[in-house]
């Protein structure tokens, strides 16, 4: 059998996933991983401590195990925060461009399965010696929804086999959202503090409960119109600059996001 993982995103289908797991409704994979791009919101972290890692040990007798992204230097691996990574660079993460996304949330979780599924993909071989197929290396489970049964896809490596065990038991974002009600448990969209798909609702509540990041994004701003003037945008969606942006007369559904700033949920 090959080995399954489980991509959590600490938001409301991935942390519901693993109280299905614990009702035996979705078969319990071999590892339980989460990407930390060092750039989640505050209360991810804090939903992950408090919450989700006593649960996986406890409940489900397994560790989530916590994996980064980071640059080779000096010959060796070192962990990077995301916002820092563009901060030096005087960049910010842009809508379109998902290099964010492909370093710091899918290449941890990839470079983790290869340390334990390997990097030969043998298939299968025919009687006569010959290569009959390759087969996939492992299977990773992701929480996706009835309700957003569009963002299914199939994995674009070979190695790996994408599922979706919320779809395949009908399971909508409403359910997980009882679930984890009937568990006590709540938690807000999972994110990068500094995500370019996130709504206004995301940017007024990260100005207002958690300022030190706030003003990070808007020195990140700062350092890219400054160093790169052809830029004339920023974070937010309508092209205009945080710190120029009208918090008491802009209408929230002109800046709606995506439900899980679009990553892993």
């Amino acid at each position: 059998m090959t080995p399954t993982f489980l991509c959590l995103g600490a938001g409301v289908q991935s942390s519901a996933m693993l109280l299905y797991i614990y009702d035996g409704v979705i078969k319990k994979p071999d590892y339980i991983v989460f990407s930390d791009t060092g750039s989640e919101m505050p209360y991810t972290y804090e939903h992950i401590e408090n919450t989700l890692k006593p649960f996986c040990e406890e409940k489900l007798n397994m560790p989530l195990i916590v994996v980064r992204g980071g640059k080779i230097e000096d010959g060796a691996f070192q962990d990077y925060d995301l916002h820092e990574f563009y901060y030096e660079r005087n960049l910010i993460p842009m809508r379109g461009i998902r290099s964010c996304t492909d370093r710091f949330k899918i290449a941890p979780i990839r470079r983790f399965m290869r340390s334990i599924v390997g990097f030969t993909n043998k298939g299968t071989i025919n009687k006569n010696g010959s290569l009959l197929k390759k087969t996939h290396l492992c299977s990773i489970q992701l929480g996706i929804t009835t309700d957003e049964n569009h963002r299914m896809h199939t994995s674009d490596v070979k190695w790996v086999r994408n599922t979706f065990p919320l779809i395949e038991n009908n399971l909508s974002w409403t359910d997980c959202k009882e679930r984890m009600a009937q568990e006590g448990w709540s938690t807000e969209k999972s994110g990068c503090f500094i995500c370019p798909y996130q709504g206004l609702k995301s940017w007024r509540l990260l100005r207002t409960r958690y300022p030190p990041l706030f003003i990070k994004a808007l020195d990140m701003e700062e350092a890219l119109i400054t160093k790169r003037p052809n830029r004339t945008y920023g974070f937010l969606r309508e092209k205009i600059l945080l710190k120029d942006f009208n918090w008491k007369g802009e209408k929230e559904e002109l800046f709606s996001g995506c439900d899980d700033f679009y990553c892993f949920t």
